[in-house]
This record gives C-alpha cells, sequence and structure tokens, in this order.
C-alpha cells in the first residue's frame, strides 16, 4: 500500500495521507506553495479505505486551488493571513 499520493497541480505539490482512525481512515492533506509554504489540513468525517481518504483530500485540494486561482493574491494570500501578515 502506496503510503501517500502526490500529484502537482497548477504549480503546487498536493500530498494526501490516509491515517488509521478507530474503524475507519481519516484524510490528510499538505499543499506545498510555490514559495515553499506549506498548508496542511485534516477533514472531518471517516472513509472506508486509506484509498478513498487519499483520493478525497487530492481533489478537495485541487477544487480548493481552482476556486482560489482566481482571487486577487490566491492560495497565497490566505498563508499570509493566517501568518498574521
Amino acid at each position: 500500500m502506496n503510503d501517500r499520493i502526490e500529484v502537482n497541480y497548477k504549480h503546487y505539490l498536493l500530498t494526501s495521507m490516509a491515517v488509521p482512525d478507530g474503524e475507519g481512515f481519516a484524510a490528510l492533506l499538505i499543499i506545498l506553495l510555490p514559495s515553499g509554504d506549506q498548508l496542511a489540513t485534516g477533514f472531518p468525517g471517516r472513509f472506508d479505505n486509506p484509498q478513498s481518504a487519499k483520493w478525497f483530500a487530492i481533489e478537495y485540494g485541487m477544487r480548493q486551488l481552482d476556486r482560489y486561482s482566481g482571487v486577487e493574491g490566491g492560495v497565497g494570500l490566505a498563508v499570509e493571513q493566517e501568518k498574521g501578515g
């Protein structure tokens, strides 16, 4: 079983992992920004198998990047706001 899935998407590296959690799996997503900063997020809910968890996280990350790519400042602005900048 692969421990993670890595996908390059629009100059970002998306890495997803599945973590055993009770009787299911939790999903974790890490996005590496072109600046070198990283964002990490988990998701509510559990998945029946690790592949479902990992692919859910990748697809979610792609949707978020699509959503913010048209916004001035994009994902990088969200990172700066989280840092208090």
